[in-house]
């Protein structure tokens, strides 16, 4: 074992590559400066070497994630206290509710993300999933009375 992970480092020092890695919740996308980006999507759970300096690596993760948008004032991760989206009735009135979305990214879609929207995880997040988990539920929920809100009724 120790002689394979010996060559292996041998072989790695001499080529010059360097090593990049997904883990088994992500998948990675390999940037080439002088080409561009790789359609290829590299899947969970490995090891790549590539020519350093000419290579930029970057992974996003394919499990289920939870964006949570509530009145908490413990709630630091957007930033603000209070992050439950609020809306207009039909009637007039003021409401404001608790929001959790879940979502996850299409593996076969991380080199179009990486190209045209989002660098990581969290760029995604803000660029793309919290702007429709808010606009979503607040087109839907302003077709509502405050009747509807508070009885069983639910979209």
């Amino acid at each position: 074992m120790i002689r394979l992970i010996t060559i292996t480092v041998l072989v790695q020092l001499a080529s010059g590559c360097v090593s990049h890695s997904t883990s088994p919740t992500e998948v990675g996308v390999r940037v080439n400066k002088l080409t561009g980006v790789e359609e290829r999507v590299y899947p969970p759970g490995g090891t790549y070497f590539f020519a350093p300096f000419v290579t930029e690596w970057y992974t996003l993760p394919i499990r289920t994630q939870s964006l949570e948008m509530v009145q908490d004032p413990g709630n630091k991760k957007a930033g603000a206290d209070q992050d439950d989206v609020e809306f207009k009735t039909r009637d007039g009135n003021d409401v404001a509710v608790d929001i959790t979305v879940l979502y996850r990214v299409d593996p076969t879609k991380a080199a179009t993300i990486i190209t045209k929207v989002a660098r990581n995880a969290n760029e995604l997040e803000e660029a793309v999933v919290r702007p429709l988990a808010r606009a979503i539920p607040r087109d839907q929920l302003n077709a509502l009375i405050s009747a509807d809100i508070y009885s069983a009724k639910q979209f």
